[in-house]
């Protein structure tokens, strides 16, 4: 999926676009934002409960929201 943002890091999963998400880092091609998955984290989801919720989302792209 092409995208008009910024990419982070060496491997390109976490993204801003204007307009989505307020221009908070996302994973790209979604509209998960980076604070929602600390959320989740410091609830106490686990990673392999996060993608079971959110089975679009790589395990890799979460890893790399959470640095």
């Amino acid at each position: 999926m092409a995208s008009n943002g910024t990419n982070y890091g060496p491997t390109p999963l976490i993204e801003t676009r204007e307009g989505v998400c307020g221009g908070e880092p996302v994973v790209v091609g979604t509209r998960v934002s980076v604070s929602h998955l600390f959320t989740l984290r410091a609830l106490g989801w686990s990673l392999e409960t996060i993608q079971k919720e959110y089975g679009h989302l790589s395990r890799k792209a979460i890893e790399q929201a959470w640095l």
